[in-house]
Order: C-alpha cells, then sequence, then structure tokens
C-alpha cells in the first residue's frame, strides 16, 4: 500500500482519481464476498 501511495504523485490528477476510483470499488467488492 505505502509503495502504490509513494507512486501516486507521478500521476497526472485524472489517472489518479480513476485508480483510486477502481481501489475502492475492488475493495467494496472484495466486502460484499467477505459478508
Amino acid at each position: 500500500m505505502t509503495e502504490i501511495l509513494g507512486l501516486a504523485p507521478l500521476w497526472s490528477p485524472r489517472m489518479n482519481l480513476i485508480t483510486l476510483i477502481q481501489m475502492l470499488d475492488l475493495l467494496d467488492q472484495l466486502n460484499q464476498i467477505g459478508d
């Protein structure tokens, strides 16, 4: 996780936002599987 945050400044703001949304969506799917 730290490595991802370390690379964040290298990404464009839009790409960073898209990646963040995808990560949150993935976490949400994992939480549903856990339930």
